[in-house]
C-alpha cells in the first residue's frame, strides 16, 4: 500500500467529536464473530477492536453519496430494512443495494443531519431480522463492492492523520462479511476509527 501525505484540514477534528456510536462488531483477529443484538433506537458503545489482516487497496476512491430517504419502493423487506436504519438516526443511501433475494441483506446509511455526509455504517439484516451494523463508530466512507447469497464486501476508506475527509490517497481495506448459523462474521482488516499514526476510517 502506497500512503500520501496530505494537508490536513481542521474539519476532520470536528468529525471525529461529532461521530456517534451504535455497536455491533467486536473484532480480534481475521475472521470474527458479531454480537448479534436486534434492532432498537437505543444507542450500543462497545468498541470496535481493529483485525490483524492486512488492508487490501486498488480501488478508486469516491466521493460519498448524498443521503437520500428510501423508505418507499424497492424489493420485499427493503421498506422495512428503512425504516430500521432510520430509526436509528441514519438514511439509507441506495435502497437498491437491498437484496432481498439474498440471506444476508445490507443498507449503507449515513448520520442523518451530517453536513458533509461522511459518517456511515452498514446495517445488516438476516430476511427481516436486524443484526446489526459493521462497527461501533461510523466511518468517513464506505461502500458495497460486492454481493452474494451470505457474503457482502464492503470497502473503507482509509485516511492518514495528515488527511482530510475530501483529500486522501490511501486506498482501501474491503472487508468480506458473511452469514454463518444466524451470526455474521468477517475477513479482513477493519481499520480504527481514528489514529493519530497510523490508518484509520476518519
Amino acid at each position: 500500500m502506497t500512503v500520501m501525505s496530505l494537508p490536513r484540514l481542521p474539519s476532520k477534528s470536528a468529525s471525529i467529536l461529532a461521530a456517534s456510536s451504535v455497536l455491533l462488531l467486536v473484532g480480534c483477529g481475521g475472521t470474527t464473530s458479531t454480537t448479534i443484538k436486534q434492532g432498537s433506537s437505543a444507542a450500543r458503545s462497545e468498541t470496535n477492536a481493529a483485525t490483524s489482516a492486512a488492508a487490501q487497496t486498488g480501488i478508486a476512491p469516491t466521493a460519498p453519496k448524498p443521503a437520500t430517504s428510501a423508505t418507499s419502493g424497492g424489493q420485499p423487506g427493503a421498506r422495512t430494512a428503512a425504516a430500521i436504519v432510520l430509526a436509528h438516526d441514519y438514511t439509507p443511501n441506495d435502497i437498491a443495494e437491498y437484496h432481498a433475494g439474498q440471506a444476508l441483506r445490507v443498507l449503507v446509511g449515513t448520520l442523518s443531519g451530517t453536513a458533509d455526509g461522511y459518517r456511515m455504517k452498514a446495517f445488516f439484516f438476516d430476511g427481516r431480522r436486524y443484526l446489526g451494523t459493521d462497527v461501533a463508530e461510523p466511518s468517513a466512507t464506505i461502500r458495497v463492492v460486492s454481493q452474494s447469497n451470505d457474503e457482502v464486501k464492503i470497502a473503507y476508506q482509509l485516511y492518514t492523520s495528515h488527511d482530510s475527509l475530501e483529500d486522501y490517497e490511501n486506498g482501501h481495506s474491503v472487508v468480506a462479511f458473511r452469514l454463518r448459523d444466524g451470526r455474521v462474521t468477517h475477513t479482513g482488516w477493519i481499520p480504527p476509527f481514528y489514529s493519530s499514526k497510523g490508518l484509520s476510517r476518519l
